[in-house]
């Protein structure tokens, strides 16, 4: 137990993600074992909000993109060495990495946290000052930040990653494979896959109202893609596949839920997003689709769908193929290699190839036209979740480590 420890959590997401949700889930494990969470972070109001609610204490930084201490680490931020984004970001990190250092002093010095809880983004810079002070740093890999071109926040990442923390947890076998290949041998890196809470597998007892909420009539299918209008998440190839669909298949609605990445001082986000909402208007396309931007209630978006789909064409660890899971929806990914390992073709999950929406399309059909398929592979993905995914199982053994460092 605890015995009212103090964690601090290191948050870089400024909205509610998938690996804020995790997050959360820690978190509210942590309280129930007598420990005193706090969580620094610059995110919004809503995000905030919903961190208190699983009982942090919020510790806010600066909303100023100068202020930020995230490094450009992210799968989407690929970019040639030595181009102009390349020498971009590094300046833009090495004001990210003094933010971090003055804040980690700021911070360790102030609330004498007994674990600091980081991720990936987050290591070189704000790990060094509280190791040097002998706290414990836990670190949780979710992302494949090393498969890029070589850089020097990558390096020093690497070199960070190996000395700084107590444990790395990864998501994954693919993350913790980019860190060390031979991870089995190396007793500070283990496997931990993703968490979701025993209320996650209840199914909600007002579907009506859901989908009167959700203006879906009971006639109609519901095909559902949770990744908002995002490259990596392959949106484009969602929004095409309709186009093969109807009306051939009619009563059938598209929904797309997430964040919508549209920011206009970056060409390539912005240049992505007019694509995909000049598909969005096209007179066949059009009728059938509703877009939803971020909502709070995933659950009941996916309670109430048919078919949930991940197009992604970058690979990740894809959240809401779990997330359908535990609500005994079918599932179509692309075969990117997170969900390829993820998903048994045709017994869980159908995969398909990516950037590929007439075979995208097809699977869809299959899906909507056989019904006992579709509840088959719902059933086998439910099973799996439940076996692979509890966060009782899987938070108690990150509890278990830190209970053993103190």
């Amino acid at each position: 137990m605890g015995k009212n420890k103090k964690i601090l959590f290191v948050d870089h997401d400024f909205n509610l993600s998938g690996s804020v949700i995790s997050m959360c889930y820690l978190i509210k494990d942590f309280i129930k074992n007598d420990y005193i969470v706090y969580v620094l972070t610059k995110g919004n109001e809503s995000k905030t909000k919903f961190l208190i609610s699983c009982g942090a204490i919020i510790i806010p930084y600066s909303q100023s993109p100068f202020k930020s201490i995230t490094l450009s680490l992210h799968i989407s931020d690929k970019t040639s060495l030595f181009s102009k984004n390349w020498l971009k970001n590094l300046i833009k990190d090495t004001i990210f990495f003094f933010n971090g250092i003055i804040l980690s002093i700021k911070i360790t010095n102030s609330i004498k946290p007994d674990i600091i809880y980081l991720n990936e983004y987050v290591t070189i810079h704000f790990g060094l000052y509280p190791k040097l002070k002998s706290v414990p740093i836990l670190l949780h890999i979710r992302s494949l930040f090393i498969d890029q071109e070589f850089n020097l926040r990558i390096f020093l990442l690497k070199k960070a990653i190996k000395f700084i923390p107590t444990y790395s947890f990864a998501i994954t076998e693919v993350e913790a494979k980019q860190i060390c290949n031979s991870f089995e041998n190396k007793t500070n890196i283990k496997v931990i896959p993703e968490f979701l809470e025993e209320a996650d597998f209840i199914c909600p007892d007002n579907i009506q109202v859901i989908k009167n909420n959700f203006n879906i009539s009971d006639a109609t299918k519901v095909v559902t893609f949770l990744g908002g209008i995002s490259f990596i998440k392959g949106s484009i190839v969602f929004i095409k596949s309709i186009e093969y669909i109807n009306p051939i298949i009619k009563n059938v609605k598209f929904i797309i839920a997430g964040k919508i990445f549209n920011d206009p001082n970056i060409q390539s986000v912005y240049s992505y997003y007019n694509m995909c909402n000049e598909y969005l208007n096209k007179p066949n396309i059009q009728p059938y689709v509703e877009v939803l931007d971020d909502i709070r209630n995933i659950k009941e978006l996916i309670a109430v769908s048919d078919i949930v789909i991940s197009s992604s064409i970058i690979t990740h660890f894809s959240r809401p193929i779990i997330e359908a899971w535990a609500q005994r929806k079918a599932v179509i990914a692309t075969d990117i290699l997170h969900s390829k390992n993820l998903i048994d073709h045709g017994f869980d999950g159908i995969i398909v190839k990516k950037n590929e929406p007439e075979e995208l399309a097809d699977s869809i059909k299959m899906l909507l036209e056989n019904e006992q398929l579709n509840q088959t592979i719902g059933e086998n993905g439910y099973l799996k979740a439940k076996k692979m995914f509890s966060a009782d199982t899987n938070s108690k053994k990150i509890l278990d480590y830190c209970n053993n460092i103190l």
